[in-house]
Formats: C-alpha cells, sequence, structure tokens
C-alpha cells in the first residue's frame, strides 16, 4: 500500500507545481475518559519516538518523496503536536483530540491555525 502511495504521488508531482504532503497526525495511546476527572486531566502525554517506532515505514517513505521530489513539502503535525519530543493531547485548557484518533473542533482551528500560518510562510519564499 505504501508503495503504491508513492508511486501516486510522484505521478501527482509532476503534474502540479507544489504538493504539501499531510503526514500523519500522532495519536492517543488510549481514548479519552469520558469523565471529569478525564476531561480536566485531559489525554496522557506520550512520546514521539513511540509514534515514530509506530509509523516507521510510513514516515521514512514519505521523508524519502519528498527528498526526492522538489516540488513535494512535508506538512508534519508531530512537529507541532509534539514540540519538545513528547506528544501532548492538551494545550493550555484546550484538549486538542476528540478522541485517539481526531482532533477536537477546538484542536482542529489550533492545528489547522498553524498549519496555514506554516504555508503562507513557504509560499511567500517560493515568490
Amino acid at each position: 500500500v505504501i508503495r503504491r502511495t508513492m508511486d501516486d504521488l510522484r505521478r501527482l508531482a509532476e503534474e502540479k507545481d507544489t504538493i504539501y504532503l499531510f503526514y500523519p497526525m500522532p495519536y492517543l495511546k488510549r481514548n479519552l475518559a469520558r469523565t471529569i476527572e478525564g476531561l480536566v486531566q485531559g489525554p496522557e502525554p506520550y512520546a514521539l519516538e513511540l509514534f515514530k517506532q509506530e509509523n516507521e515505514q510510513l514516515l521514512e517513505a514519505f521523508d524519502l518523496l519528498v527528498q526526492q521530489t522538489p516540488n513535494i513539502h512535508a506538512i508534519k503535525p508531530a512537529d507541532l503536536v509534539c514540540p519538545s519530543g513528547v506528544c501532548m493531547g492538551k494545550i493550555g485548557n484546550t484538549i486538542l483530540y476528540g478522541d485517539r484518533n481526531h482532533l477536537s473542533a477546538k484542536g482542529s482551528r489550533l492545528m489547522y491555525k498553524d498549519v496555514f500560518e506554516q504555508l503562507a510562510k513557504e509560499l511567500k519564499a517560493k515568490h
């Protein structure tokens, strides 16, 4: 599946000027507790290294593709969610995830705000 995806992305890169490749979003180790205590404490942080190990093949394939294809640019949500090597499910009082795999509405707004700022910087640098 990974090889086919990479082939599809290479073909797409031949047709398009620029492609922004969104890497996998780190996920929580467990679903959020649906209790007051669980919601107050927020998701349990976990090591970025564990996420990288669990997704090693895909991350390596994406890295290689980005290195080999100048018009494919990486967007790595882990850089935003795991800034110090620890993936946080909560920033301040904002819980980023609605469940184990999906961002909450507030988490999406925070994440995509940062992503769009990153895209704007890259676009400015190109022109």
